[in-house]
C-alpha cells in the first residue's frame, strides 16, 4: 500500500511518501522531500523494492489518489503520531526525525490492532509468512 502525506515544518511543508507491507503493516519504503512530484513516490517504491527484492509479478500494489484525505476537516480529526508537538526546522531535520520514527518506532515498537497488538517486525518474524511489499 502506498500513500503520501504532508508534514509541517517551522515555515513550510514537506511531503512523505510511504510504502507499507499490507500483511505486516511494516514500512518497507519511504521518501521525504519538499515536492509532491511523481519522483517522490517513485523513490519510496524503489526503496521498498530494493529492500524486499520481490519476484516479478508477485505483488499487488494499492495507492489512494483522492484529495479528500488532505482537506482541513478530515485532518482535524486525526492526530499525527510522530510530528505532533515536534518542530522540524528543515527538510533534512524532518528526514532524520521521521526516518528514525518509521524504522525504529513504527516498525519495531508501535502496536497494531490488526496484527494482534504486535509491532510489524515482531508480527512478521512470528508469522513465518513469505516476504512481500
Amino acid at each position: 500500500m502506498a500513500d503520501i502525506t504532508c508534514v509541517r515544518l517551522t515555515e513550510a511543508f514537506v511531503y512523505l511518501a510511504v510504502v507499507l507491507d499490507a500483511f505486516s503493516r511494516r514500512v518497507v519504503g519511504w521518501a521525504l522531500d519538499n515536492h509532491i512530484e511523481a519522483r517522490l513516490a517513485i523513490k519510496a517504491l524503489t526503496v521498498a523494492i530494493a529492500a524486499r527484492d520481490p519476484p516479478r509479478k508477485a505483488l499487488i500494489h494499492h495507492s489512494d489518489r483522492d484529495v479528500q484525505y488532505a482537506c482541513g476537516d478530515y485532518t482535524k480529526l486525526l492526530q499525527a503520531e510522530e510530528v505532533e508537538g515536534k518542530t522540524c526546522r528543515s527538510l533534512n531535520d524532518a528526514r532524520r526525525n521521521i526516518g528514525g520514527f518509521l524504522e525504529d518506532t513504527y516498525n519495531r515498537v508501535r502496536l497494531h490492532s490488526a496484527l494482534g497488538y504486535k509491532p510489524p517486525v515482531e508480527f512478521k518474524e512470528q508469522s513465518g509468512h513469505i516476504q512481500a511489499i
